[in-house]
């Protein structure tokens, strides 16, 4: 939930070292409750992404919970290395407007918007992703 210049997320459940975190995993052994989740995911990212891609929200969301608990859009502002943030022009998670606030709130941030894309950029524009990570990299000095 954003309010302002703070963006304050609730942690999940499943997030809280207390809570039987593993729940979540193994992913194979998730039962008929979480059948709907199981179908977007594959169909939105690919069935061999399933597990990894589960892995690494809970390792984040433990990792944000570790840490207090929220993500601050304030703090953003205080990240230094060169930043480029790429975001489908197609994409429905993440907004233009929210995108664009972001881009603009870090120092050194880039924002392009890759065309016929959503979400999965590496998926919808590989081609795309791979120059313009390439030609971002190329411009930074040691």
């Amino acid at each position: 939930m954003c309010t302002g210049e703070e963006c304050v997320f609730p942690v999940p459940p499943y997030a809280k070292p207390s809570s039987g975190a593993t729940s979540k995993l193994p992913v194979s052994a998730w039962g008929a409750a979480r059948q709907t989740w199981r179908d977007q995911i594959v169909q939105r990212h690919g069935a061999e992404q399933l597990e990894s891609m589960v892995n690494g929200w809970v390792e984040a969301a433990r990792a944000i919970y570790a840490r207090g608990g929220n993500i601050s859009y304030e703090q953003a502002a205080w990240i230094e290395c060169p930043v480029l943030l790429l975001n489908g022009d197609g994409e429905v998670d993440n907004t233009p407007e929210d995108a664009r606030r972001l881009g603009a709130r870090i120092p050194n941030g880039q924002l392009e918007f890759v065309p016929n894309s959503g979400h999965p950029i590496q998926r919808d524009q590989p081609e795309f992703l791979i120059d313009r990570s390439r030609r971002f990299l190329q411009t930074l000095t040691v």
